[in-house]
């Protein structure tokens, strides 16, 4: 079998893609393609400042609404794979299209609805079609790009979904209390809408010159192709372990920026709602900078373990101190938050390992098992630590007013941060950022035999 993957990923790696790649179209087409993940990041985030609307909108308590909100995430966990695989088998100019469409209709019911169940239909339909967000620009990258450039451009594509999620803070906050929260959705659906029109137009699955070989040429093959390619990339232990780091990178953030950071920093630090919401915008700069950054340190290094390992370190250590000191100082807890959100830059390191141990023909497939195990920190975490919190707040509709119960909840950040780093420190290999068919693996235990930086 890993003679086969070495062969095709030598016939990729051969094609000379000189007409376009790294030109105007080759950047318009990947800008383009991951301004959705901007948008998914806003649709994602935006409900975490309207915590207070929406428990009153559908009568719910944090258990409940800690269930809403992860509706999304068991979709895109759930659709990660099959988000990969469908990227691979139709092009990902036809997934996204689609996907950006889906997720701006479901954003117009969510808007209108008063059920809870309807609701959180909507948020499972978002959560599903943005499934497409991350994997389809990396698909293109693929396309487009050098293999030696791709932990640069996740981290690039990562500020998108950066700059989304600083939209989605305080600037929606200040305009849901002058329009209302519906309103506000109404206006992102129909930006939604907007987008599939342009990706329709302008997106493109490879350069016009670019001779890759179609999977679709036999119908009659097709479920046979994709049956392979799941096989292929879920059957590694190795791609499992490396989405531990992945897991590790995000635990921090699914909690203090996507899920319980604004009613915790209230009560530490005695402020509003506004306050802190523009206050968790530190998470996303410090993600802004730091993930294209890392990308590109573990490029030039030719490194891949010891800088996850060190920025996964920093995310421990800023949780622990954060949940357990319970700092008061503004500035102190932003330095904190900068470093949480610093800590993710891990998570394009783990992409570039993505892209280091796998054929082409199944990246996208590969891309998306990394990020469905990355996900699946705020799709597990975000409820434990709601029903966590729920047990100190029995109330329906009320937070807790004390720290104590906010720091029993979030202690699920430093264990499986500590768990996590465990597993990729003792399982993942160093590659040396070299690409398939430069390693060499061993066929029993699925894993290198050497570090690629030391052969």
């Amino acid at each position: 079998m890993y003679a086969n993957l070495k062969e095709k990923a030598m016939t990729n790696q051969s094609l000379k893609r000189t007409d376009g790649v790294g030109s105007w179209m080759a950047i318009l087409v990947v800008s383009l393609a991951s301004s959705f993940y901007f948008y998914e990041f806003f649709l994602r985030v935006m409900p975490t400042v309207i915590t207070g609307e929406l428990m009153a909108a559908f009568s719910v308590g944090t258990g409940q609404l800690g269930q809403l909100l992860g509706c999304f995430f068991y979709a895109y966990a759930t659709m990660q794979l099959p988000a990969g695989l469908l990227c691979d088998r139709f092009g990902a100019k036809t997934c996204l299209t689609v996907a950006v469409c889906v997720c701006a209709v479901a954003t117009l019911c969510f808007q209108v609805t008063n059920s809870i169940v309807l609701a959180s239909i909507s948020r499972l339909a978002i959560g599903a079609a943005s499934a497409f967000a991350f994997v389809g620009p990396l698909a293109l990258a693929a396309r487009w790009f050098a293999p030696s450039q791709q932990a640069l451009i996740t981290g690039l594509v990562q500020i998108m979904g950066c700059v989304g999620a600083v939209l989605a803070g305080n600037p929606i906050r200040q305009m849901v209390q002058s329009i209302g929260w519906r309103p506000a959705l109404y206006y992102a659906g129909i930006v939604g809408l907007f987008m599939t029109l342009l990706f329709a137009l302008i997106l493109k699955n490879q350069p016009d010159a670019c001779e890759y070989e179609e999977q679709s040429d036999k119908s009659e093959n097709a479920s046979v192709n994709i049956i392979d390619t799941l096989r292929q990339v879920a059957t590694r232990r190795i791609n499992w372990y490396v989405g531990a780091g992945g897991f590790g990178s995000w635990a921090a953030v699914a909690i203090f920026a996507e899920s319980w950071g604004v009613p915790y920093l209230n009560l530490i630090q005695n402020q509003g709602d506004d306050a802190s919401a523009l206050q968790l915008m530190w998470v996303w700069v410090a993600m802004a900078i730091a993930s294209p950054l890392a990308g590109w340190v573990s490029d030039y290094m030719k490194e891949r373990i010891r800088p996850t390992m060190v920025l996964l370190g920093a995310g421990l250590v800023a949780s622990l101190i954060l949940i357990i000191a319970k700092p008061s100082h503004y500035w102190v807890v932003s330095l904190l938050l900068f470093t949480i959100g610093a800590s993710s830059g891990a998570q394009p390191i783990t992409f570039g390992l993505v892209n280091d141990l796998n054929d082409k023909d199944s990246m996208a497939t590969a891309i998306s098992l990394n990020n469905m195990i990355l996900v699946c920190s705020t799709g597990l975490l975000t409820p434990i630590s709601g029903y966590l919190l729920e047990l100190y707040a029995p109330v329906t509709g009320v937070m807790p007013s004390t720290i104590a119960p906010y720091q029993a909840a979030f202690m699920v950040v430093p264990v499986s941060i500590t768990i996590c780093m465990a597993i990729f420190y003792w399982h993942v290999p160093e590659t040396g950022c070299q690409p398939l068919e430069n390693a060499q693996p061993d066929d029993d235990v699925d894993v290198f035999d050497q570090p690629a930086a030391s052969a």
